[in-house]
């Protein structure tokens, strides 16, 4: 089929795109996400697959499209002297017998090379001609990553006074081990309010603020900077959480949280990042969370569109996926896990904080089974090491600014 047209053989939708030289994190799959209708991390790998590259040369613009198994988190950079753009795909390989280098007569480029700067993550490494335009973004049936390159017009021509900074490295590592970060640690709860409550009394504000206090010891030792939004047993709101995380300029931003269901046998882990609820499950574990109405959550639901969303969405994806996989590998080394997956849901605390973030529902407090689990403090301690592990290969893989 035509790079341009979908699976059904219709035009391609026409998005907005941005213009100019400026060093630009693209965002669309994060929109393509908030906008679809049904959940979007089905998907029981961390790492996507490039199946295929296809080029097209069209009137006004030139088109790469990269087929994909799965979503992935990619970012879009511009090399220092402004001759080619770096498109980063995380946790995403190439298949097999994918050319690493494409060859295009185009009036807006020359070259695609491919390259694997670690195991899991993709370089595609586009050679311009000239100062083309650029647009981004995902569609699907097939699954694919667009990028458009179009000619620009003369009023959209970049001032030479604006400084174009070298792109960051993939990796930022010292010597010993990635740069500290500061990261919010959010305990649910608290004080007079005390989240869900398991059959034998067990209270989710005790759990998890446990399993806080354990986890920021563990980032501590890495040379981290922990703030925690509670580190005793009092209430504190929605709002001065993520005011907290956001006055400390934080990287990073994980909320804990035991999860309840009115069905006693549900039992799981859940990861949760912002975007529209997954299903009725995650509709209703954000309104307990929320605290908040349905109708409410509809509120949030509307104003995702006018949002001023970075690069936070991108880089949760990747944050979820890997503490997903830790904690099925670190918690399942001792007790049998059901994971329930990456999913996403409107919680306030997400939605209101600056940096990326997730929402991690560790067991279901309301099963029996678990809620035993829960009150043992070698189960706490491995859930730690879990989220711990998940933070530790967000910041040894992803590129995050300094």
């Amino acid at each position: 089929m035509p790079p341009d047209h979908d699976a059904q053989g219709r035009a391609c939708p026409r998005p907005r795109f941005l213009v100019g030289r400026r060093l630009t994190v693209r965002l669309a799959l994060a929109i393509a996400l908030l906008s679809s209708a049904g959940p979007a991390f089905s998907e029981t790998s961390t790492t996507a697959t490039i199946t295929s590259i296809r080029t097209g040369v069209h009137r006004t613009y030139t088109r790469i499209v990269m087929d994909l198994d799965r979503p992935a988190a990619y970012e879009l950079r511009e090399s220092a002297d402004g001759r080619e753009w770096q498109l980063t795909l995380l946790n995403t390989t190439p298949a097999p017998g994918v050319s690493t280098a494409v060859s295009i007569n185009s009036p807006h480029m020359t070259t695609v090379r491919l390259a694997q700067p670690s195991s899991t993550t993709t370089q595609a490494t586009i050679t311009l001609k000239g100062l083309p335009a650029r647009r981004l973004f995902t569609l699907e049936h097939p699954r694919r990553l667009v990028l458009d390159l179009m000619t620009q017009s003369p009023t959209d021509a970049p001032s030479t006074t604006v400084a174009v900074q070298p792109p960051a490295p993939i990796f930022k590592q010292t010597a010993a081990g990635p740069i500290p970060r500061t990261i919010v640690i959010d305990p649910g709860h608290g004080g007079k309010d005390p989240g869900a409550i398991g059959r034998n009394g067990l209270e989710e504000k005790d759990v998890v603020l446990d399993i806080g206090l354990r986890l920021k010891k563990l980032l501590e030792q890495q040379g981290h900077r922990v703030i925690m939004t509670r580190s005793d047993d009092r209430f504190i709101s929605l709002d001065e959480r993520t005011q907290l995380a956001n006055k400390e300029q934080a990287d990073l931003f994980v909320s804990i949280h035991a999860n309840a269901s009115p069905k006693r046998s549900t039992k799981g882990t859940e990861i949760y990042l912002l975007g529209r609820a997954s299903d009725a499950a995650a509709r209703a574990t954000a309104a307990r969370e929320n605290g908040d109405s349905d109708s409410q959550l509809n509120d949030l639901d509307r104003i995702f569109s006018d949002m001023n969303l970075d690069f936070r969405i991108n880089h949760s994806i990747s944050l979820a996926y890997l503490t997903r996989s830790a904690f099925i590998k670190t918690v399942g080394q001792r007790y049998s896990v059901v994971d329930l997956g990456v999913k996403r849901a409107p919680f306030y605390v997400l939605m209101t904080s600056t940096m990326p973030g997730i929402l991690a529902e560790i067991s279901f407090i309301s099963n029996a089974q678990e809620e035993a689990r829960l009150k043992r403090p070698l189960y706490r301690q491995k859930t730690a090491e879990a989220l711990e592990q998940g933070i530790r290969q967000y910041l040894t893989t992803t590129a995050i600014p300094s």
